[in-house]
């Protein structure tokens, strides 16, 4: 009965370990100036003004919404004559699509310095070429012209790709590091960007299958969001500090209006409620994730999460190379599943090894009077750090035992930390980009 309890558990850890490792929010962790730059904000902004925004965000969204009602199509019975609205529509989202895309160029290869008036000028370019190409297509062809944006996918890009080569070739052709993150990221857009054409196969897929297939028609909806993810996470290996925006702006956001927009025309009740259900099982799993993350923390020191991050600045001040090392491995969900005498083994040898490098009997404790000595002097020279973020005031201890508690601290101790406190950081961006975008998306399209 043992080897077979056995046996069960060593299958469900190795599926937990195989899930793991297809969660991107899991692989990968803030750099220190991301996580310095992220405390500079936090420590800028009030919970009004982060109010605020939210609900600027909401109204943008139903802006939206209102003036694509506001303007509806013509029929395309009327012929080419009666297109106004969907050529203005056409330029409008061309043009924006193209000053975006460029934008992230130029956030992606920081060594470009694109300007934005390089960003206006490739823009309106490339809707030219866009929409001349269109017409020129339908002149030849016929009106409505299907698939349209297989057709001027090609001038699209290839017009982004010459007005990037106009005014930045010379920095591109000196420099081989920039021409290698120069083709990961164009290759990298044609994904994000050849991810209409696929949703435009699960709607047609979707529309011809009887109601009683299109639950498990469904099911091909969450695994191909997954399959993003990962693709695109390993083109940014390197890049942990661009994965949430670039993964969730590009593939949250298309699927959630796939689900808004076409998912919920379906005849099959069941298929909906499925893919609720999948993203309502993706957030637990995500929440018992980040408490795993946050029990790592409480296993080092007993103070909270805000007092664990004021630690982390002061080692980041004061021990930079520390933040150059190695990322240590995450707690696993599997060690769960285990039986109860391996469990037990390994929870000992755990406990022995935090006990090990957080005894504070290694590093005798000083008052605090006689230890602001040795605290760096807040200049921060190649740190960069702004002085207001060690000054800001914790919710239950004072800066002077926060600094007192980073001297007591051997250095795996600090490594340890400030590793948790960066995936931890990044952890949360994902999460809380993912769930917001959920429920922004079906507000403008629901």
């Amino acid at each position: 009965m043992e080897e077979c309890l056995a046996r069960v558990g060593s299958t469900v850890r190795a599926l937990v370990r195989g899930w793991e490792s297809i969660q991107v929010e899991l692989h990968g962790s803030y750099s220190v100036e991301r996580f310095i730059s992220m405390q500079k904000y936090r420590d800028s902004t009030s919970v009004c003004r982060s109010l605020m925004l939210l609900g600027a965000i909401s109204l943008l969204s139903l802006a939206c919404a209102g003036i694509v009602d506001a303007f509806p199509l013509e029929s395309p019975d009327l012929g080419l004559a009666h297109s106004g609205t969907l050529w203005a529509r056409g330029v409008l989202v061309t043009l924006f699509d193209s000053y975006a895309l460029s934008w992230m160029f130029g956030q992606y290869v920081p060594q470009l310095e694109i300007s934005r008036r390089t960003l206006i000028v490739a823009a309106i370019a490339a809707t030219i070429a866009v929409q001349a190409s269109a017409l020129i297509l339908i002149l030849l062809l016929w009106y409505p012209l299907p698939f349209t944006l297989i057709w001027v996918s090609g001038p699209w890009i290839w017009t982004l790709a010459l007005s990037l080569m106009l005014s930045k070739g010379e920095i591109i052709r000196d420099n081989p590091q920039v021409l290698a993150e120069v083709r990961r990221f164009s290759t990298l857009l044609i994904l994000t960007t050849s991810t209409g054409l696929v949703y435009i196969a699960f709607n047609v897929i979707f529309q011809s299958v009887p109601a009683e297939w299109q639950m498990p028609a469904a099911v091909l909806v969450p695994v191909f969001k997954i399959i993003q993810k990962n693709v695109i996470c390993r083109r940014l290996r390197g890049q942990d500090d661009m994965k949430p925006e670039i993964v969730n702006f590009n593939v949250d956001v298309t699927n959630a209006i796939f689900i808004s927009s076409i998912m919920q025309k379906l005849q099959s009740v069941q298929s909906s409620a499925m893919l609720i259900v999948v993203d309502f099982v993706q957030m637990l799993i995500s929440l018992f994730d980040l408490r795993l993350m946050l029990k790592d923390i409480r296993d080092i020191t007993n103070e909270s999460t805000d007092q664990a991050i004021a630690c982390a600045l002061v080692i980041v001040a004061k021990y930079p190379e520390l933040g150059k090392l190695p990322l240590l491995t995450m707690t696993s969900k599997s060690d769960i599943f285990r039986s109860s005498k391996v469990s037990l083994q390994r929870k000992q040898s755990a406990t022995n090894y935090i006990a090990r490098i957080t005894s504070f009997a290694r590093v005798a404790p000083t008052p605090v009077e006689s230890n602001v000595g040795v605290v760096p002097d807040f200049s921060f020279g190649s740190a960069n750090v702004s002085p207001s973020l060690l000054s800001r005031k914790c919710a239950t201890t004072s800066d002077s035992t926060t600094l007192a508690l980073v001297e007591q601290m051997t250095t795996q101790q600090r490594r340890l930390l400030l590793h948790k406190v960066l995936q931890i950081m990044f952890f949360m961006e994902f999460f809380l980009l993912t769930e917001l975008l959920k429920a922004l998306i079906p507000v403008g399209y629901g």
